[in-house]
């Protein structure tokens, strides 16, 4: 895990993911949820004994 330059921690799967928000209707946000598609094993699955 990296930042960018404007301070957001990214890692090598952020180009596969698609990020939900959930918001009240003042606009404050409720929940957050990051869904990856990645094509490859994901980090769980490489630290992880076979």
């Amino acid at each position: 895990m990296r930042c960018s330059q404007d301070g957001m921690e990214t890692d090598e799967y952020d180009r596969f993911a698609e990020c939900i928000g959930v918001f009240r209707m003042d606009m404050s946000i409720l929940g957050h949820a990051r869904l990856i598609t990645h094509p490859y094993p994901f980090m769980v699955e490489r630290s992880s004994p076979a």
